[in-house]
């Protein structure tokens, strides 16, 4: 009987095993911040994802971009967009159950995070088509390049956005002199 357990435990490992590598194969996730007020003045954030205010922030129409990245998808593609749960702990999985070992159970944990990043506001694209997928121009609204830049990284942002994304918005920005907040400059 014990040995019974541990072959079903084995191979139930293996099948986690083997969607586990099918998901990091054939899978993409665009993880985005879901409020852009808060995305563009949160020092935090600047820090983490934009080196100090030596990169950028990119702000998309939410709408634009979904419809966008599934209308521009291949026919057997999946684009499915959600907000990220944060919790505590992490989702639990039951090897001795073949319906937890399903692409779908894998896809869920994708969209769970640490509630201790609670404040990034996570939203997530996952899709079956990993790498490069392509979006409307239109998708684009803004970007916001931080004052750290460097000039020539500057004026290359600058002529990239005017060329393939006339319509997006150029802003510099930089953390205020006078409070810890972020201003347009």
């Amino acid at each position: 009987k014990r040995n019974f357990l541990g072959i079903i435990k084995k191979h139930a490992t293996e099948m986690l095993e083997e969607v586990l590598s099918k998901v990091k194969q054939e899978y993409g996730v665009l993880s985005l911040f879901n409020d852009k007020s808060n995305a563009i003045d949160n020092i935090h954030m600047w820090s983490l994802y934009a080196d100090g205010m030596r990169g950028f922030c990119l702000e998309f129409s939410k709408e634009k971009l979904t419809d966008s990245l599934i209308e521009k998808s291949r026919p057997d593609n999946n684009v499915e967009g959600e907000s990220v749960n944060y919790q505590n702990e992490p989702i639990e999985i039951n090897l001795l159950d073949s319906k937890e070992l399903k692409v779908d159970k894998i896809i869920e944990m994708m969209s769970i995070k640490n509630d201790i990043f609670t404040a990034e506001n996570e939203y997530r694209y996952i899709c079956n088509n990993k790498g490069y997928n392509s979006y409307s121009v239109e998708s684009l609204k803004a970007i916001y390049i931080g004052n750290k830049a460097k000039q020539e990284e500057k004026e290359l942002l600058e002529a990239i956005v005017k060329s393939i994304y006339p319509d997006a918005k150029i802003n510099y920005v930089e953390i205020s002199k006078n409070n810890y907040s972020i201003e347009k400059l």
